[in-house]
């Protein structure tokens, strides 16, 4: 398996919109959030977790965060935001505090949550969410 350095060098020349890195069900988006778009086309729900490389709880979230969609009941793409490199769709979402998660299904925002939690809230939460929809 490539690793992600590996992949930005071998996919970024090729490329002509922002580049995005995925790697299992986890994507980054740099730079548009129009490339935010193409994603919708393959994925119901998307998990937009807005972060900073600055931000320690955004560090601490990332094992959690894996581990709790690989535990729900639907396949879940989670799409990284950094807010320091897409300001825009940070206000878009109205995001104040990374990190910030929102669970979005065909573009329709489910759940939303600020700050780092308890994962069996999260995970009990989500699940919630995911039910009613």
């Amino acid at each position: 398996m490539n690793s992600i350095p590996e992949c930005q060098q071998k996919y970024s020349a090729k490329l002509t919109q922002p580049f995005i890195v995925q790697k299992l069900s986890v994507v980054e988006l740099n730079k548009s959030p129009d490339a935010l778009e193409t994603l919708w086309l393959d994925h119901a729900y998307v998990m937009l977790d807005f972060f900073a490389h600055w931000c320690e709880p955004c560090k601490w979230a990332d094992p959690v965060i894996n581990q709790t969609l690989t535990k729900l009941s639907v396949p879940v793409l989670l799409v990284k935001v950094d807010i320091d490199m897409m300001p825009s769709l940070a206000e878009n979402y109205s995001v104040m505090s990374v990190p910030t998660f929102i669970l979005l299904k065909n573009k329709q925002e489910l759940w939303r949550m600020r700050g780092f939690d308890v994962v069996s809230k999260m995970i009990s939460s989500l699940e919630e969410a995911i039910d009613q929809n």
